[in-house]
């Protein structure tokens, strides 16, 4: 009986101690998955910054080409020309 005994009890505390180390492993799983749930957070929020702020420029693109078409729309034949000798210039200036 008391070699049962011994086995039961031994047993018994082995499981605890596997318990004891199980709870603590899920602890520092459960600390890490926090951790990451606060940077994916803060990573989002940082990714809907930078997708506003390029929706935003996008608006603007679209807004001075929609301008740019309506005054070359209206633009005289003295215009356009200005335009493409400014244009010219421009050109140089970057390539220099």
């Amino acid at each position: 009986m008391e070699v049962q005994t011994d086995l039961v009890v031994n047993r018994y505390v082995t499981l605890e101690d596997g318990e004891n180390l199980t709870n603590e492993r899920l602890k520092a799983y459960n600390d890490r998955i926090v951790t990451v749930k606060f940077q994916l957070r803060s990573l989002t929020e940082k990714l809907e910054e930078e997708e506003a702020g390029a929706q935003a420029l996008i608006a603007l693109k679209e807004q001075n080409e929609t301008e740019k078409a309506t005054l070359w729309d209206s633009m005289t034949k003295d215009q356009v020309r200005e335009l493409g000798r400014r244009d010219d210039g421009r050109k140089r200036q970057k390539l220099g």
